[in-house]
């Protein structure tokens, strides 16, 4: 008579392979946000300076110019740019958006370009528009602005 089988013991083929794919999930999930971003070329550096500046001294007076003359003033600070695309709250005459794109602009940089009304460097009856530039960091030497 044979000895009654033991239950088999230890972890199946198919649990196995679930942690290594989770586990290679992770890794990859991790890796996709933690990794570094390919700087840019000095042309591409070049082009992001070109088209930042094109939107501070022209688009971004342009679109302010049209606000004043339907509104009667810029944007105050709390609303910034968005008021070029969106009807703030209590400001008559607005017929935006003066933004083609619906949302807030944002530099080639990506972050948000920045803005103050009454104007520090322009003069307490104009906008100041910059951005940070290409080191994304404030008040240094590669911001773009329209002063």
């Amino acid at each position: 008579m044979n000895p009654p089988r033991r239950p088999a013991r230890g972890v199946t083929l198919t649990a196995t392979m679930a942690l290594l794919v989770a586990i290679a999930a992770a890794t990859y999930l991790f890796a996709e946000r933690h990794q570094a971003p390919i700087p840019d070329t000095p042309e591409q550096t070049r082009e992001k300076i070109a088209e930042a500046k094109a939107f501070v001294t022209q688009q971004s007076a342009t679109m302010l110019s049209s606000f004043h003359h339907d509104t009667g003033g810029y944007p105050n600070p709390t609303v910034s740019l968005w008021g070029l695309t969106e009807a703030p709250p209590r400001v008559a005459g607005w017929k935006g958006p003066y933004l083609t794109k619906p949302a807030m602009p944002i530099d080639p940089w990506g972050q948000p370009y920045q803005y103050a009304f009454p104007g520090v460097h322009n003069g307490k009856d104009r906008c100041d528009v910059w951005s940070f530039g290409p080191d994304e960091k404030p008040g240094t030497a590669d911001d773009i602005n329209n002063w």
